[in-house]
């Protein structure tokens, strides 16, 4: 069953996420993930842990633009 709405929520933490080679594979794990239709959000650790809040509303706003999208198409049965 195809799923519309399917996001990947990555946390990156600074220690992991700094290095030039960690950049480009996450680089091409997005492309990936994009490819198979899947939304990638990134947060880094320091965003989650200090204000949640804005990572859940960014969260909720991005799966409120794809239901509005969702409701605009037509299915033809």
């Amino acid at each position: 069953m195809y799923n519309p709405l399917q996001i990947i929520v990555e946390i990156d933490g600074h220690k992991y996420h700094s290095s030039r080679q960690a950049r480009i594979k996450d680089s091409k794990k997005n492309i990936f993930l994009e490819k198979a239709g899947y939304k990638v959000l990134r947060f880094t650790g320091s965003q989650v842990h200090e204000d949640p809040k804005i990572v859940v509303d960014e969260i909720v706003k991005i799966g409120q633009v794809w239901s509005k999208k969702l409701h605009s198409v037509s299915i033809p049965f």
